[in-house]
């Protein structure tokens, strides 16, 4: 023992002077180093980095960021190898560590020397269509054109190619020779095995765990939260982190544990008057500091007005508002498409008119280039906050794609007689303040949008590319619903000159061409073949994909899984495909449909593959007798066959006849390939590359143009919006020539969803809310649908069945055709009536006595309207306002106040000094208002006018009687008053240990105390907080640890509801449980409310939550505390000896509905900005033998979903950033975007109160053959909350080298949210399985007659008897010239 002792003593004390050398060796870098680009993280050694390996010492970034930032990165044109090379050394200062000098505020600092070398290498490529030497006369002016912000690098750091860069390091991390590493992991390992063999691991262990919790417990909360000091204790924990291992050791030497022994009698009874004494100080600090029950009384002595509701009445109000609202766009739109009209054909009729021989010969009135390399001028850009950016309301721009040929006459025309839009694109802004963006996206690729803005661009300065023709309000607006089979040759000859590459770039170009309303399978095509030796290679054809027997709805979770499928495919087989298109037909019959149908056939065209036979070759004996093999004869493969197997098929076809386009990816010619697209009413189209695929796959555009019979108005399904405003949706109307007919362009006119819930939600009342659906039964705007905000990519749209009921009945799916049906009606659910709470990404259902819902169609729209009404929301009680009240403030909102309102600054931090911390200020919701604010998001009237009509006595009710505010919120406003002075009143301990103190009512209003500014996009009633507290009616609950959105904190917000007025009590009580409003009840479980209150059941209507933050290091102390007061001097997180040579821990958790940590003592030491590591953790992360037990017992629920738009993150180390920054001040070149949108598969845990009722209300047990470690835990709720006390006594944690075990354990447990690969399956199961929803899909457009586009085929028995003829001909003309 002794020999072990010294051999660690001295292993610590070489590894403390190896390590202080190292240290010394920093110490002449002085800079602080930081990852400016990833949101200021730390640099580390990424040995794995393939490209940018100079910075593999020390880097910034990771190989999978760089994989997803440089693969949106398209190559210069024409650049050569030099230029390829200092750009890919240019996209590297995102790896490098010391990028805070250069890159800051969204801008690069280039080093003018950097930028003459990068010109002179990539002089010659090609950037919009010219050569660049003649765009640009040097380095800095090419630079500056990438928005660069152009240095001396003798005067100011910027980015340059330097020996120096390129091998710098990091004054945040040491990188210590091989010795320093060997030694180091030498005496971990003797450290380990010493400790095992005395048996005495926890003690060691246990006391450097604390010993280190401790200091960075202390450091924590001695650092301010400012993002610098952050990063400067990062780097200082990333240095010392060894030398805090070396002094934890010494310490464990010199210091003695002074604990007594741990008492392991009684545990149960000790867990459970802990949970007690933390129910107590919950509810004290819910009545002493949240004020909810003197806020109960406030709504108790009010009085209240009875409104009985008529739904219909209600309804049909909504719907002439929302039918104007739409009706007013489409009008708009519908002008813009006229005015283009005359435009295009007096330009066209025009003789007088001369094309300009290039863009630049255009007028800058005339050619706004989105793409420009200047800064538009000061005077014609203005900061909008509607539009997010700086934008030019009084003009347009034009953005051309990448790949469209600028010197097209055509284009130059479009850009030049389109000019002339602008007058009218101004005067439909003033006319209709709720559209956006108005629009004109040409055939040819020309967009002229307005307002007029620059185009966005990557991390390296170049515009990212933007082609009208392949977004959703396009192709919805040129197409009506379609089926497709795309046949992909993925045969072996495919992999010849990049021809794979371009069916795959084809492939994702026809895809992205379809929406929600289209029906898409993809064959891969292959066949089987013989090797040179006789062996058979089994390859068939194979359907992508989860559902293999019909067409799928092209959803976005569709495409997104289409993509990665189609990227894994490879090319091997034969090239017979006569099999695929036989499926081909299959599915298009299986799917039953008499819309316009498409086989699309993908190949290189090649008859043969090299080295195939398609025969197995055979033995024989040569002239000795000897056997020897021949091979099978090579595989020709004649097209000729395919096309009469296509004949047969269509006689088969029950169907519309398919049309088919055969696309070749090769330089082959094969006039059968031509024939089968041919006599199919298709045509053939050749991909030479993959540039400007629109134009190469014209034919098939142009027939889908041109066989739409519409010239109507459509709307698009809500699709994010390029530009940043969230979920748009769009009136597109398709435009014509007046004199040919010829289709021109799409004109398209942009509405955020967020207008159109405003509008919904502006006439909801109690828990009654609106809904609108599409004619699938996706749900387009609900309550439970995920926030745009939240939102990466399109979203995936859910049937309604999913949001409004738990499980899918008749009943509901009766009431779901008739919501989809075009007739006004109502329909009541009376069976398992449920209503859907939002509570931790999930949908929690209560009962309830019945829902009944009215609907209408909306006349213009392609949207139905429905109404959600339950039974207490159809007798509406809402109180009145009070003459006795408290003068209310209303918070100036960064969002509101402009130069028209300059009332407060709202870009700094509030002045303590300008009493805003000294009193209670109200927020209000936009839908808590009247429309009172203009296309600038600037209100018609300031704050102070706010206040005054808030706290007028004018007997004015609500927004339909000339209010400004909704029914009720004056009210609650006056009501709430009165809570700031017993706020005030509360003792100073109290004072400190709260953030925030406030209560949000149900119309949209939430007072806070002290007053601090809340960004307007806040709406409490979607929050975590006020969720859970309807869930668990009367109860004070506890939401999950989280940072707050005022200063960034780490909070935890208890929350409690405040109900409508105490109802009188009904003639007749139920005597049995879920009793009516106002009867006796004993506890909450009597009560259909859910809550008891003095012994009589609550109201149902809960008109507000009261809500109350504590800083998470306080509410840590707090808890702790509280267990220092209970029985046997044990508390949470004690150290005692519980054997020989053993330390034990008495661990606490707290742990919510969903088994994740409330509570965690290892929570204090983690940074606020990194919400990942605290925020939504499971219990099972930490301790999953004993998630096991409480499963075993089936108090714990292991629950499953798909969430089809998840959010993943490429890195889990990146801290999250809360923008309180003024967005108008962010540069040009945006961050690492971490965040992408994916499909998760969700598995996650739900604690089964009834179960653990059934066990006595508590779970106690050990941890026997656990291998992670030892004890015996208790698990009680803490009575009337949502919250769950776990205890673990005598807690003894087993340490190895490698407890493979222990580990093997929580892989199990630990609840996983993964990526999946064939994520739509689940989605496509449904659709398919409901497709009695058949029912429910839109009609079939009316399909014009389409001019064959290849020349007539003569049919080859024609064909052989004209050859033969000529050939006789040309004989006897031959003889007789001969004669």
């Amino acid at each position: 023992m002794k020999i072990n002792r010294t051999a660690v003593f001295l292993c610590a004390v070489a590894q403390f002077f190896i390590l202080s050398a190292v240290k010394s060796s920093e110490s002449g870098s002085t800079v602080l180093q930081y990852c400016s680009f990833f949101n200021n993280r730390a640099p580390k050694p990424q040995p794995d980095l393939k490209n940018c390996t100079w910075y593999k010492e020390n880097s910034c970034c990771l190989q999978r960021e760089i994989d997803a930032t440089f693969g949106k990165v398209k190559p210069l044109q024409g650049a050569s190898k030099d230029c390829s090379d200092y750009i890919n050394y240019l996209m590297c200062y995102i790896c490098a560590p010391n990028q805070n000098l250069y890159y800051r505020i969204e801008r690069l600092y280039v080093c003018e020397g950097f930028c003459d070398s990068l010109y002179s290498a990539c002089n010659s490529a090609i950037l919009k269509g010219s050569v660049i030497r003649d765009l640009y006369s040097n380095g800095k002016e090419f630079c500056e054109s990438r928005r660069f912000i152009v240095r001396n690098a003798s005067a100011e750091s910027c980015f340059d190619l330097h020996e120096s860069l390129v091998k710098s390091g990091s004054i945040c991390h040491s990188n210590p020779s091989i010795i320093v590493v060997i030694i180091t992991t030498f005496c971990g390992f003797l450290l380990t095995q010493f400790i095992s063999v005395a048996n005495s691991s926890e003690s060691h262990f246990q006391f450097f765990n604390r010993r280190k919790a401790s200091c960075d417990r202390q450091s924590s909360l001695e650092i301010s939260n400012s993002r610098e000091k952050e990063e400067t204790f990062l780097c200082f924990k990333t240095r010392t982190k060894s030398l805090y291992c070396t002094l934890s050791l010494l310490l464990l030497f010199i210091c003695g544990i002074s604990a007594n022994g741990a008492d392991e009698a009684n545990f149960a009874s000790r867990a459970e008057h802990w949970a007690e004494l933390l129910s107590q100080e919950l509810h004290s600090l819910a009545d002493k500091g949240l004020k909810a029950n003197d806020a109960q009384k406030l709504y108790d002595n009010a009085e209240y007005h009875t409104k009985t509701i008529n739904g219909t009445s209600i309804l049909l109000k909504l719907k002439n508002k929302l039918e104007s609202f739409f009706q007013k766009k489409k009008e708009l739109a519908v002008k813009i498409a006229e005015r283009i009209t005359f435009l295009y054909d007096d330009w066209v009729n025009d003789k007088n008119n001369t094309i300009p021989k290039s863009l630049k010969d255009l007028s800058f009135e005339v050619f706004k280039d989105a793409d420009s390399d200047k800064v538009f001028p000061r005077e014609f850009v203005k900061y909008s906050r509607v539009f997010k950016a700086e934008v030019m309301m009084n003009s347009s721009v034009v953005k051309i794609p990448e790949k469209v040929n600028r010197n097209n006459p055509e284009v130059i025309g479009t850009v030049a007689w389109s000019a002339a839009l602008d007058k009218l694109f101004i005067q439909n802004a003033q006319e209709d303040e709720d559209i956006r963006w108005q629009y004109f996206g040409s055939k040819l690729g020309v967009h002229r949008s307005f307002p007029g803005k620059e185009s966005k661009r990557n991390f390296i300065g170049f515009q990212q590319d933007y082609d009208p023709r392949t977004r959703p309000w396009y192709i919805a607006a040129t197409s009506g619903p379609k089926h497709m089979v795309i046949i992909m040759d993925v045969s072996s000859s495919m992999e010849e000159n990049h021809r794979f590459s371009r069916m795959k770039a084809t492939t994702k170009a026809l895809i992205n061409s379809m929406t929600m309303q289209d029906r898409l399978s993809i064959i891969a095509s292959k066949s089987f073949y013989y090797t040179k030796d006789g062996k058979k290679m089994e390859h068939s054809p194979k359907v992508l994909g989860c559902v293999k027997d019909t067409l799928v709805p092209v959803s976005n979770s569709h495409k997104r899984e289409l993509f990665a499928v189609i990227a894994g495919l490879k090319a091997e087989g034969g090239s017979d495909h006569r099999v695929a298109f036989q499926m081909a037909f299959s599915l298009l019959n299986n799917s039953k449909s008499g819309c316009q149908s498409f086989i699309v056939f993908i190949t290189d065209g090649d008859d043969k593959d090299r080295d195939q036979r398609c025969k197995p070759g055979y033995y024989r004996y040569d002239s000795e007798n000897k056997r020897y093999f021949v091979p099978g004869d090579f595989c020709i493969y004649h097209y000729r066959k395919l096309v009469v197997q296509v004949r047969g098929l269509k006689e088969e076809y029950t169907q519309q006849k398919p049309i088919l386009f055969t696309i070749l990816v090769s330089s082959v010619k094969d006039a059968d390939l031509q024939r089968l697209a041919c006599e199919n009413d298709g045509s053939l189209m050749r991909v030479n590359s993959d540039y400007n695929l629109p134009e190469q796959l014209s034919d098939y555009f142009s027939h889908i143009e041109a066989s739409s019979a519409s010239h109507q108005a459509v709307w698009s399904s809500p699709y994010l919006d390029h530009d940043g405003l969230g979920l748009m949706v769009t009136v597109a109307v398709p435009v014509y020539s007046y004199f040919t007919d010829q289709f021109l362009g799409v004109v398209g006119i942009d509405f955020t969803l967020v207008t159109l819930e405003e509008l919904v939600l502006l006439e909801t009342w109690g828990t009654a809310y609106a809904f609108i659906v599409d004619v699938d039964a996706h749900a387009v705007v609900h309550p439970s649908m995920k926030s745009s905000t939240d939102l990466k990519d399109d979203p995936i749209f859910l049937k309604i069945w999913e949001l409004e009921v738990n499980h899918l009945t008749e009943e509901f799916f009766a009431a779901a055709l008739m919501m989809v049906g075009n007739e006004t009606g109502d329909y009541r659910i009376t069976n398992n009536a449920q209503r859907a709470y939002h509570v931790h990404g999930e949908l929690i259902w209560k009962p309830t006595e019945y829902i009944h819902y009215f609907f209408t169609p909306l006349e213009g729209a392609d949207f139905f309207l429905v109404l959600n009404l339950a039974k207490v929301d159809e007798t509406f009680r809402y109180p009145e306002e009070p003459t006795n009240f408290v003068y209310s403030r209303v918070i100036p909102d960064k969002h509101v106040i402009s130069a028209k309102n300059p009332v407060i600054s709202l870009l700094d931090p509030p002045d303590p000094t300008s009493g805003l911390k000294n009193y209670s200020y109200i927020h209000m919701t936009k839908w808590s208002m009247c429309n009172l604010f203009d296309d600038d998001m600037e209100m018609h009237i300031n704050a102070s006018q706010l206040e005054q009509n808030l706290n007028a006595v004018d007997g004015v009710q609500g927004c339909p009687e000339g209010g400004i505010f909704r029914v009720g919120v004056r009210a609650d406003v006056k009501i709430t008053s009165r809570l700031e002075s017993l706020w005030k009143a509360r003792n100073t301990e109290l004072q400190r240990q709260i953030s925030s103190t406030y209560i949000a009512t149900a119309t949209g209003t939430m007072r806070i105390f002290p007053g601090d500014q809340i960004p307007s996009s806040y709406d409490p009633t979607r929050r975590l907080w006020y969720n859970l507290a309807l869930v668990r009616p009367g109860s004070v609950v506890m939401s999950n640890i989280y940072r707050g959105i005022k200063e960034g904190h780490k909070i935890i917000t208890l929350s409690k509801t405040v109900h409508s007025g105490k109802p009188t009590k009904p003639a007749e009580c139920n005597t049995g449980k879920r009793r009516q409003d106002g009867c006796p009840c004993t506890n909450n479980a009597d009560c259909g409310s859910e809550y008891c209150y003095n012994q009589s059941c609550a109201n149902s209507d809960v008109v507000g939550v009261a809500g109350l933050d504590l800083l998470y290091v306080e509410f840590f102390k707090m808890v702790q505390n509280i267990t220092k007061t209970g029985l046997n001097s044990d508390f949470c997180d004690r150290i005692y000896s519980c054997g020989t040579n053993k330390t034990c821990t008495t661990l606490c958790y707290l742990v919510n509905d969903e088994v994740q940590l409330i509570l965690d003592s290892s929570f204090l030491t983690v940074p606020d900005y990194f919400e990942t590591r605290y925020g939504e953790i499971s219990l099972a992360e930490r301790h999953g033998s004993v998630v096991q037990k409480l499963m075993q017992k089936k108090v714990v629920i292991p629950l499953t979903r798909t969430d089809f738009d998840a959010v993943c993150q490429r890195s889990n180390d990146i801290p999250e950033k809360t923008d309180f920054e003024d967005p108008s001040k962010r540069g040009p070149l945006p961050p690492f975007q971490n965040e992408y949108a994916c499909i998760k598969a969700r598995q996650k845990y739900h604690i089964n109160g009834t179960a653990l009722a059934e066990h006595g209300g508590k779970i106690v047990a050990n941890l026997d053959n656990d291998p992670c470690a030892d004890g015996t835990f208790v698990f009680v709720i803490i009575p009337n909350t949502n919250t769950y006390l776990l205890t673990i006594f005598n807690y003894w944690e087993r340490k190895t080298v490698f407890n493979w075990n222990c580990h093997l354990l929580k892989s199990v447990f630990v609840p996983k949210s993964f990526e999946v690969t064939e994520g739509f399956c689940e989605q496509s199961d449904v659709a398919v399985r409901h497709n009695p929803i058949q029912l429910l899909t839109k009609e079939c457009p009316v399909i014009k007659p389409v001019k064959p586009l290849c020349p007539a085929i003569i049919s080859t028995a024609s064909t052989l008897l004209s050859s033969l003829f000529m050939s006789l001909l040309m004989n006897l003309i031959w003889i007789s010239l001969s004669n």
